[in-house]
């Protein structure tokens, strides 16, 4: 947290595992509290409980199939890259 301030945007990919998401929850929760970021964004997969108020926009990737944690990098990382590539566009 020491890195964050009102200009960040936080991402935060959340796990299918629900001990990892308490910890992730409360993580999201407690950044909120102390408002040391602009704007939280959440990943998470469909199915899984609601992160409703602890991020200003939650994305959801719908599958037919539960995905792990495992299988979920490419996925999430192309997420990041279009963010980079979106900021990248709008510095230049």
């Amino acid at each position: 947290m020491a890195v964050l301030d009102g200009s960040t945007l936080f991402v935060s990919y959340l796990s299918s595992n629900a001990c990892k998401r308490k910890y992730e929850s409360d993580l999201l929760r407690e950044i909120g509290d102390k408002k040391l970021v602009k704007t939280r964004v959440t990943l998470t997969i469909a199915g899984g409980p609601s992160f409703s108020g602890l991020a200003e926009h939650t994305l959801t990737l719908n599958s037919p199939r539960p995905i792990s944690d495992y299988y979920r990098v490419p996925v999430d990382v192309i997420f990041g890259q279009l963010l980079a590539a979106r900021g990248a566009s709008l510095d230049s």
